[in-house]
């Protein structure tokens, strides 16, 4: 009730990232529970930035799922924050928070066992982290994430300016 919209939303974008063949985990693209992690999160922050409850009758589908687009693949920097949904949502500063370092160094410092602990460290890399266990990073498996932004700026473009886009009607693909 609180987000009228959530389910839509997430049906759209599940459908979207799936059509674009970047729905897998273990392929390096973004599973549902990373989704709704990232849809949650954006309404948190959609909702409150609006001060007066009658603007939320005017968010509508549309609205939102170009504000989705625009936020995660324009106003978020990546290499600096990382995404937390405790607490009503919030930022925090990748370089402080460290995922697993602590038990990765206590035995053989040679050892290749965690060579995927440092792959969020990248460019437009997703730390997102979790609100079940906090000392995990959904992010950490998804190193296809820069292509999932790259089709989130495609998207909100798309959306924006649809006669620059050869195609029929964007939201029919």
């Amino acid at each position: 009730n609180e987000y009228p919209h959530m389910r839509q939303l997430i049906y759209i974008l599940k459908y979207f990232i799936r059509q674009k063949k970047l729905n897998d985990l273990h392929s390096g693209g973004i599973s549902s529970y990373i989704l709704f992690h990232m849809v949650y999160f954006y309404l948190l922050n959609v909702y409150k930035n609006k001060h007066n409850s009658h603007s939320h009758d005017l968010l509508t589908l549309g609205h939102l799922l170009i504000g989705f687009f625009q936020f995660y693949a324009f106003d978020i920097n990546y290499d600096k924050v990382g995404i937390s949904v405790r607490y009503g949502g919030f930022f925090y500063d990748r370089e402080k928070k460290s995922y697993g370092t602590a038990n990765n160094n206590n035995n053989n410092s040679n050892s290749n066992s965690n060579k995927g602990n440092n792959v969020s460290k990248g460019k437009h890399i997703l730390s997102f982290e979790n609100c079940v266990d906090i000392d995990k990073d959904l992010g950490k498996y998804c190193f296809k994430y820069i292509k999932v932004v790259d089709c989130f700026k495609m998207a909100r473009d798309a959306l924006y300016y649809p006669s620059e886009y050869p195609i029929k009607s964007w939201l029919s693909m």
